[in-house]
């Protein structure tokens, strides 16, 4: 709270007379404030960033234990405190997709806090040390791992740059706080996310000795750029569009040009609603998601192709969104909207 930030307010809970949540933003300082406080703990010498990367799996079990029992808190939480939703009386299942909708800590909303802070928090202050690490290993870091501190970089800005979009995501208010979301985000995202990272520390002799030609290193930060374009671009749009009236808040670097459409081309849906079809949205229906996968493309494409392993991010990521499209959102938008 001693933060900059505003306040926004979620949208309404219609069984519970319309309340609207407050959402504390600002995550942006926060998540620098944080970059900034463990480079200070590095110069002073009182934490080693290597030490992170170098004992990463004492760290990725510590992970795994606190997601599940987290996992375990909030399932629990969620009957003591009488705000479980849609249960099916499947213990299993419950505790997957979860007892509750909105897990708070006073003001803070602990959902948001792991899908946007603390998952894509960590995956940097994850990459900067494996950065540190060859660093100190070497005493140079190679292409590559500059590579992923930039792609990192981007994603993890670019989250936080946008958390005032994130209360009225689908997850936010359609999905429960479960192990699913819960352990995705605190250990998933984070540890899966920087493989490319500790796979470049781990063959550090390889990157630096056998560096790329320009030429190709040129093509794959091509993809990463134009992915991160598309994806930040396609986003903007669609919020822009969606909520008009968080355009004021797009201040943070960077602010990709075009991001709002004047007088966008639209298509009435059956129940009055409007399908935006301009801008990036009259090229396909998932833009954001073909900007995504680029850039999982290209965090596979700097290893090389020593190993499909540096590949299963970008695997996993397009059959996950396949199975999204086509068993959640095709079946809900034809529910919704019709035909279109």
């Amino acid at each position: 709270h001693f933060m900059p930030g505003f306040i926004i307010y979620g949208f309404p809970i219609k069984h519970e007379n319309n309340k609207q949540l407050p959402y504390l933003i600002n995550g942006y300082y926060c998540y620098y404030l944080t970059i900034f406080v463990f480079l200070l703990l590095e110069f002073f010498n009182l934490f080693k960033l290597s030490s992170i990367s170098n004992q990463f799996g004492v760290w990725l079990t510590t992970s795994i234990i606190l997601a599940d029992l987290t996992s375990i808190y909030w399932y629990i939480h969620g009957f003591i405190t009488n705000q479980t939703e849609n249960m099916t009386g499947n213990h299993i299942y419950d505790f997957f997709m979860g007892s509750l909708m909105y897990p708070r800590i006073g003001n803070v909303d602990i959902k948001m806090m792991s899908e946007l802070r603390w998952s894509w928090t960590l995956l940097l202050i994850l990459t900067t040390s494996c950065a540190f690490r060859q660093y100190e290993e070497y005493h140079t870091i190679s292409p590559q791992m500059i590579f992923m501190l930039i792609a990192h970089w981007l994603y993890s800005n670019a989250t936080v740059k946008g958390e005032h979009c994130v209360p009225y995501f689908w997850d936010m208010w359609n999905e429960k706080y479960g192990w699913m979301l819960n352990f995705w985000n605190i250990t998933g995202v984070p540890f899966m996310y920087c493989f490319h990272s500790m796979y470049i520390v781990t063959n550090s002799e390889y990157y630096i000795n056998d560096n790329y030609s320009i030429a190709y290193l040129s093509i794959v930060y091509g993809v990463l750029f134009v992915g991160y374009y598309i994806w930040d671009l396609a986003n903007a749009q669609k919020t822009n569009f969606k909520q008009p009236n968080l355009r004021k808040y797009q201040t943070k670097f960077p602010v990709i040009p075009g991001s709002y459409i004047e007088n966008p081309k639209v298509i009435e849906a059956n129940d009055g609603r409007m399908l935006l079809v301009d801008g990036c949205w009259k090229y396909a229906r998932k833009m954001n998601y073909t900007g995504d996968i680029l850039m999982a493309l290209s965090w596979g494409l700097i290893t090389g192709f020593n190993s499909f392993c540096c590949y299963f991010y970008v695997t996993f990521f397009i059959l996950m969104i396949l199975h999204r499209q086509y068993f959640r959102d095709e079946p809900h938008c034809q529910k919704k909207y019709g035909k279109y």
